[in-house]
């Protein structure tokens, strides 16, 4: 019974629509358009690195319904990897006419020869029997891992992607795995990253099983299926149109050579599913939608071939750091006394695995000694991070003393070769030691300060020794005592004048200056030396200052965004990833979602510049070039912080 009622409700609903587009054909004028034809080319970025690939498009736009004859590209310092063509044609109604747009992309994945800048140029399209040609475009190609990542849309284009199985293009969504690459050196950072791609509505997202990456050191980088958050994009995988997601992502450090696989991970879903069968019969459609069903889905393993590292040109100090590095050292202060101690830093950052990384021997002079060693790690976005080490020295002897420099090698993947860097060697005054001596503290009291004999109570006179014959019976005594006695006395109670009125003070200007600095407002308020600083360090960095100036910029004004939250929001925003970090402040503290855009943004550029400029993530004139637009950027934030606390 219920079969007859479906198939008269689509033999009803096939004429109802057979009579409207028959009307719409017969009573519509549709106005004449020109063959207008548009004819653009653009590529994902305009910065990759030399083991990475551009995607070119090139777009063509027909309301005549004319398509793509013949084109051509001349690349000839690229080799063309993969091209694929996507078309559709989207149907609209203006001012009463109902007309079709057909549009067509190709797209050509490019893998640069070397490095260098390039010319993508001879672009040039025949459509409708007429050529059109667009711009030349450059592509600036630097060392390995120093590329800016694509934007949505452009989803297959990086080193060691692989296509859709056939069972992927014919399903409803599918879990993909995905590398940045395939052949790596023992040690070497490789991003896995774990996408769901949807051709339905999905909902109801459930991992069955996370990927274990046995053989390999894993760290999370991004995981918003945890949090439920997943940000589709429109992307291109052979040729269909996909919403993809990001799952899950790692860094990757491979501990052993040979073959090793990236295994898989398994997700089930609930979906709406999409039109299969009779994809002509609109009813089909109908009631494929409103039935909700459930799948799992399992990505496929993926293989990455790992390289032993050389061994020709290892250097006997290496400290067994694979990627792109820079290492500098600081002291705490310039001028100090013997047997005082001194905090030296050395501070490893770059993008690797920053673990790894042993802690560097020291050639110190005569004399200095080491208290004790402290390390910290910290990472930051897309693998990026720093490693520091803080030695406690004690210099025993007075003088001047310079401490040598510090040297570690790593090996460097993308030059395949190991590394050797230095520190700047960092002079110290040693004064003389309090008492004109070089005495060595003891470990109990390591900063060397001596007790001090001397009290108040030292100035007071001694009693005086019985004479003799003098009767030492107790009222003799008593007699020498009560002479005493009111000097006593009031010295006494002078010492516990002194001693509360100071308490009292002290008492105050702590409650005072507590009360002040509790005071956000306050608290950022009194930054204006700070950000003066940065003002003029900012016009000066087109300039004469150093690069290592300008790093040192970038890391003050990160550092006062993050002071600048933690006032207003008391969240501890430096132990924080940045995911965290934006569930804090949006979904916690209900920041706008704007300002946390120009947060994130400030932030990460801050990061890249400080952690991989070194590995050309970005250049050094674009660091100097946009330091006065992020320290304008930054105090705008501040500003808006300001309006928050009040």
């Amino acid at each position: 019974m219920s079969g007859m009622i479906e198939n008269q409700f689509r033999n009803q609903l096939r004429t109802v629509a057979i009579a409207w587009v028959a009307t719409v054909m017969t009573s519509s004028v549709v106005a004449a358009h020109a063959a207008e034809v548009e004819f653009t080319a653009t590529v994902d970025r305009t910065s990759i690195a030399d083991d990475e690939t551009v995607s070119l498009k090139l777009n063509i736009q027909s309301e005549s319904g004319v398509t793509l004859e013949k084109h051509q590209v001349s690349a000839p310092d690229f080799d063309l990897v993969n091209e694929y063509t996507s078309n559709y044609v989207e149907s609209y109604y203006i001012n009463g006419n109902f007309g079709t747009r057909t549009k067509q992309t190709i797209t050509q994945v490019l893998r640069p020869k070397r490095q260098g800048t390039f010319t993508i140029g001879g672009i040039q399209a025949r459509v409708g029997g007429k050529f059109y040609s667009a711009p030349s475009i450059q592509i600036e190609v630097g060392s390995g891992g120093g590329g800016t990542p694509p934007p949505p849309g452009y989803g297959g284009g990086g080193s060691g992607l692989r296509g859709a199985s056939k069972q992927a293009r014919t399903s409803a969504f599918f879990i993909r795995a995905e590398i940045d690459k395939q052949k790596v050196y023992k040690g070497e950072q490789i991003v896995v990253s774990y996408y769901l791609y949807q051709r339905a509505r999905t909902f109801n997202i459930q991992v069955d099983k996370y990927p274990v990456l046995n053989g390999f050191l894993r760290e999370d980088l991004e995981m918003p299926i945890i949090q439920q958050r997943l940000d589709p994009e429109p992307t291109v995988l052979d040729g269909v149109s996909y919403q993809r997601a990001l799952l899950v992502r790692y860094a990757a450090y491979p501990l052993k050579e040979g073959k090793l696989p990236i295994d898989s991970m398994t997700v089930k879903a609930n979906y709406y599913g999409p039109p299969t069968g009779d994809e002509e019969d609109p009813l089909s459609q109908f009631f494929q939608q409103i039935a909700p069903r459930a799948a799992v889905s399992k990505s496929d393993i993926l293989n990455v071939e790992v390289l032993p590292l050389p061994k020709e040109g290892r250097p006997a100090n290496y400290s067994g750091g694979v990627g792109q590095f820079n290492i500098s050292a600081v002291a705490d202060k310039g001028e100090l006394r013997a047997n005082e101690t001194v905090t030296l830093s050395v501070k490893v950052e770059g993008r690797g695995n920053l673990s790894a990384i042993a802690e560097p021997g020291l050639n110190l002079p005569e004399g200095v000694e080491v208290y004790e060693t402290k390390t910290q790690s910290k990472g930051g976005h897309a693998g990026l991070g720093e490693r520091v080490f803080d030695y406690l020295l004690i210099p025993r002897k007075p003088g001047p003393l310079t401490l040598p420099p510090i040297e570690m090698s790593f090996f460097d993947p993308a030059k395949r070769e190991y590394v050797v860097q230095k520190t700047e060697p960092i002079k110290l005054n040693v004064l003389e030691g309090e008492g004109g001596g070089d005495t060595p503290p003891s470990r109990a009291n390591p900063l060397g300060q001596q007790k001090s004999n001397t009290s108040p109570a030292a100035k007071v006179p001694q009693l005086q020794p019985l004479k003799e014959g003098q009767s030492h019976s107790s009222a003799a005594i008593w007699r020498q005592i009560r002479r005493f006695t009111p000097w006593i006395y009031g010295v006494g109670s002078l010492l516990i004048l002194l001693i509360a009125s100071a308490m009292g003070i002290d008492i105050y200007r702590r409650r005072r200056l507590s009360s002040q600095t509790d005071n956000p407002l306050h608290r950022i308020k009194s930054r204006g030396k700070d950000w003066q600083k940065l003002h003029e360090s900012a016009a000066q960095a087109k300039g004469s200052m150093s690069f290592k100036q300008v790093i040192d910029t970038y890391e003050l004004l990160s550092g006062i965004i993050h002071d600048d939250l933690d006032a207003v929001f008391a969240i501890g925003s430096r132990g924080l990833s940045r995911n965290e970090l934006e569930e804090v402040l949006v979904r916690t503290k209900g920041i706008d979602a704007d300002l946390w855009a120009k947060i994130s943004e400030l932030l990460e550029f801050s990061e890249t510049v400080r952690y991989a400029s070194a590995a050309g993530a970005v250049s050094e004139a674009k660091a100097r070039d946009e330091l006065v637009n992020w320290v304008t950027e930054g105090k705008a934030i501040e500003n808006q912080l300001l309006r928050i606390a009040k």
